[in-house]
């Protein structure tokens, strides 16, 4: 009987420590696929293998722990494999504190040592319980501000995660005398830990803040491209003006200039008159392309600055008018990848074919962008972006991060290779509208 309610009492504890890693890993990182079968999959299979092990090999539950944490989000969560590691990481360090906490304390207020409350059947449970409590509380304070993937350097994640468990190391260290001592935990003990505990979430609480601080910063470079693009579009637009007028000044003689031409049957003239007065006139029409006249605006400047640089810039656009996704945000993941696709072309030899090929495809609920463009050899390291090759690495090199943002902004994906003497771009956006900011 006893047995049977052992297994009863360690179904609420596994539980709960399932779905405090569904919520956690979902806050932090979002789901890599769109459809729910690998994650209920995924979790019951750890539920049930938890539960399995707890009652045959309750020794080996730990290890279970510890491995599914890395395990899942590395599989089955969006962001850079530091970002993953960093998330598998924390909320493994949070189930050793919220644990090692809960004994000290029972400990502590019982008078009775660690072994007296592991070998006392009922006592045990009351701590799993009191500790998915506690780890209920450390995972709600961490993940209620979402996501933690940002352009934040990779380097934080991995230092702040080694200062977390450190913290980890010192609570493992005075948990190991404790039980050592043989002894009950003193009010110190308690106290120690439960100050450990305070310290990894302030430690969180710095990352937090330097994650917001670079967002803030990519904000701000973002509103400056903005604000460049707004210039470039409204000169664009007092050029196409300027060039309209002079072309209704001209169409009357140009009207009696062919009507010349035709009473005199000069027909190959008036082929090529038209011919010269179409290349001259055409370049003054912003070119209709996707339907959405901000970003027909911003790809005619584009095409016409690779025109200008014998860059042969081609589009294949579905029509994109009614799309949720902001003008300005899909204006600022354009130009940046498309200034990147120039850049790259440019650094080719004129000799060579400079191509820059861009796809947009919209569907009901993703947007599709796709950009392949000559270029020369890409260091491409997993998890960190291709380095600028402009002199100020500080300003220009934040392109792509601002692109991976909104990207994240959307819970899109953004992918990138190097191979064939190409480079290639790959992003899926949530076709959702959200707050420009």
């Amino acid at each position: 009987m006893i047995f049977e309610l052992a297994d009863l009492l360690h179904l609420p504890v596994a539980v709960s420590e399932t779905v405090m890693l569904a919520v956690f890993f979902y806050r932090f990182l979002g789901n890599r696929y769109e459809g729910k079968k690998h994650y209920i999959t995924a979790y019951l299979t750890y539920f049930f293998a938890n539960n399995f092990l707890s009652i045959f090999f309750p020794d080996t539950v730990t290890v279970l722990a510890i491995a599914t944490c890395f395990i899942l989000p590395i599989t089955l969560y969006n962001g850079t494999l530091t970002q993953r590691i960093f998330s598998g990481g924390l909320i493994n360090a949070y189930l050793f504190v919220s644990e090692i906490l809960t004994i000290s304390v029972i400990s502590f207020i019982t008078g009775m040592s660690v072994a007296e409350i592991s070998a006392n059947y009922f006592l045990y449970y009351f701590g799993a319980y009191l500790s998915k409590a506690i780890l209920f509380i450390l995972v709600h304070i961490v993940s209620k501000k979402g996501s933690i993937i940002s352009p934040i350097s990779h380097h934080y994640h991995l230092l702040l995660l080694f200062i977390i468990y450190i913290c980890v190391g010192i609570a493992l260290t005075d948990f190991l005398f404790l039980i050592d001592s043989n002894t009950s935990a003193a009010f110190l003990n308690a106290l120690s830990e439960l100050a450990i505990v305070i310290m990894s979430l302030l430690v969180f609480f710095i990352f937090q803040k330097l994650q917001e601080h670079a967002e803030h910063e990519i904000h701000i470079i973002a509103t400056e491209q903005q604000l460049i693009q707004d210039e470039q579009r409204f000169k664009l637009i007092d050029t196409q003006n300027t060039d309209i007028r002079s072309i209704k000044h001209d169409l009357t003689n140009h009207l009696i200039s062919i009507q010349k031409l035709l009473s005199d049957k000069c027909y190959s003239e008036l082929d090529k008159y038209l011919s010269e007065y179409l290349n001259e006139t055409y370049p003054a029409l912003t070119r209709s392309i996707t339907g959405k006249s901000g970003v027909d605006a911003l790809l005619s400047e584009k095409m016409q600055t690779s025109e200008n640089e014998n860059i042969n810039f081609t589009v294949n656009s579905s029509p994109l008018d009614n799309i949720l996704i902001s003008t300005v945000h899909l204006n600022i993941i354009l130009s940046n990848t498309i200034d990147n696709a120039i850049e790259a072309c440019l650094r080719l030899p004129q000799t060579d074919n400079r191509r820059i090929a861009l796809d947009l495809k919209a569907e009901s609920r993703f947007l599709y962008i796709r950009i392949v463009n000559s270029s020369p050899p890409v260091k491409v390291i997993e998890n960190k972006l291709p380095k600028t090759s402009k002199g100020d690495a500080i300003r220009h090199g934040l392109g792509l991060a601002i692109v991976q943002q909104l990207v994240n902004r959307y819970r899109g994906q953004f992918e990138y290779r190097y191979e064939d003497s190409k480079f290639t771009i790959f992003i899926q956006l949530h076709n959702i509208s959200i707050e420009e900011k």
